[in-house]
């Protein structure tokens, strides 16, 4: 993304609503609501705390039971209009650039609606050059984690996007919009409340059945805890409020002059934000993740790399290892019949401590005893992780293809295809990556377990991009504060 542009861009329009705002907002136009009789509009009181030294009436008129008035600015300072045969008030502050603002110090004034249009313009730049971004990066690979951030930037700001242009429709100011701001990541959760009890609910019932095949283990029941921690984020600011209305005598939330109240909304929607960030990363995760699983390479393959996992006691494939080994089978045979061309499989994985022999060598007797000559394997047996099985397996390709442009597929378990790919791709090996079913209770857990992964292995960005949320969380709490205070 050109983030110099976008810097211009956001400049030019802050620049430019700032002046429109402060020309038009020099004088403003209030309403009393009138109950019958209905006077002549100049036989009506309006009674000021500074006369005229602060702003100037210069026109009255009635309408659909509605006195109206025509403010000017003349000097900066809060003022006072009283209607006398109502008692009716209304409050103005005038700004010292003489901008006329209703009811609080960022209130509604003449002009100020070019602010959410600013916006809107700005949200709908980031959202092209996001997608545009994005459709780049796939292009170029599916296997970068700049695709899971584009899209997961693309939901985020294409839903701030819809909020901020309905609300030109209803536009009540400066704070109206950091309200909004403030709120859009409140409702955003709460909308996906629903989705994340459902999901909870599936993968509870998931990790049940998982904890019954595969024994309880604090990983086993992973997923159930991501759900619960997406519910209780959710509902943790409303938590928070009633908390504080409960103690509220105590530490003045409720005192609109005091600091508590913003700080108690600047506390809430921080952890709205949160919960939305990581749900938007998450939807992008599994929709990222989705599309590797289902990914078809190019039937111009070189090579099949076979990723190792644990085997049995008496060396044969576990129902997880050998899905791997089909789906790179599956894959051969299907290029041999579209393209003539045979690959060669590199199945790849050390020896634990609880093996009998090495992954790759199990893996290697299995593809013989499907029918693949010896002299289309050839076995990495030292790796004892993902990234040594990419390098250790690169290595070996090369010595035998005397060459550095080969083409590479990554055969490995469906859940675990884009790690693999990501992986790939960091070390600067340009692969496809396939992958081998597995059960759904199994494929839940331990897509959730990648997500993480993933999560930890950019800690550094997430928390980088938090910062800067949390920033302007904090900024959109205290202009509601100021506006209120003042």
């Amino acid at each position: 993304m050109k983030k110099k542009r976008l810097i211009i861009l956001a400049a030019v329009l802050l620049v430019l609503s700032i002046t429109y705002s402060i020309m038009a907002g020099q004088s403003d136009t209030v309403s009393f609501n009138l109950r019958d009789p209905i006077l002549p509009a100049d036989q009506y009181h309006i009674v000021t705390d500074h006369g005229n030294d602060l702003i100037e009436i210069t026109e009255r008129t009635v309408n659909d039971n509605k006195l109206i008035l025509k403010l000017r600015s003349v000097s900066r300072g809060e003022e006072c209009l009283l209607l006398q045969e109502q008692e009716s008030i209304i409050i103005v502050y005038i700004h010292p650039t003489g901008v006329i603002a209703e009811n609080t110090y960022f209130g509604y004034s003449n002009g100020c609606v070019v602010f959410p249009i600013a916006i809107t313009i700005f949200l709908a730049y980031l959202c092209f050059n996001i997608k545009r971004e994005y459709d780049s990066d796939m292009a170029r690979s599916l296997y970068q984690y700049e695709n899971i951030l584009d899209l997961a930037f693309l939901i985020f700001f294409v839903y701030f996007l819809i909020v901020h242009a309905f609300s030109i429709f209803d536009y009540r100011g400066l704070s109206s919009t950091a309200m909004k701001v403030l709120g859009s990541a409140s409702t955003f959760s709460f909308l996906a409340l629903p989705v994340a009890f459902v999901i909870s609910i599936y993968v509870s019932i998931s990790n049940v059945i998982l904890m019954k095949k595969e024994g309880r283990s604090r990983k086993n029941m992973l997923g159930f805890f991501m759900g619960l921690l997406c519910c209780f984020l959710t509902l943790l600011p409303e938590i928070i409020s009633n908390y504080l209305q409960s103690s509220g005598q105590f530490i003045g939330v409720h005192d609109s002059g005091s600091v508590w109240p913003y700080l108690e909304m600047f506390l809430e929607s921080t952890i709205s934000l949160f919960a939305t960030y990581l749900e938007c990363v998450l939807a992008a995760t599994i929709i990222i993740g989705f599309r590797a699983a289902r990914n078809v390479p190019p039937y111009d393959m070189d090579y099949v790399l076979i990723l190792g996992c644990q085997i049995r006691d008496d060396g044969s494939l576990t129902p997880l290892l050998r899905s791997r080994a089909d789906r790179a089978l599956n894959f051969a045979k299907a290029q041999k019949e579209a393209t003539g061309k045979d690959v060669t499989f590199v199945p790849s994985g050390g020896q634990g401590d609880d093996e009998i022999m090495p992954e790759a060598r199990a893996i290697a007797n299995y593809l013989l005893s499907q029918g693949i000559p010896e002299e289309r394997i050839l076995v990495e047996d030292r790796s004892v992780n993902t990234q040594e099985n990419m390098t250790n397996s690169l290595e070996i390709i090369r010595k035998h293809s005397n060459s550095e442009d080969v083409k590479i597929a990554i055969a490995t378990t469906n859940y675990h295809v884009f790690r693999a790919g990501l992986i790939a791709n960091s070390l600067g090996i340009h692969a496809e990556g396939i992958g081998g079913a597995t059960k759904s209770y199994f494929w839940i857990n331990a897509f959730l377990r990648e997500f993480i992964a993933i999560i930890y292995t950019r800690r550094k960005v997430h928390i980088k991009i938090l910062l800067i949320l949390i920033a302007v969380t904090a900024l959109m709490a205290t202009i509601v504060g100021i506006s209120y205070i003042l």
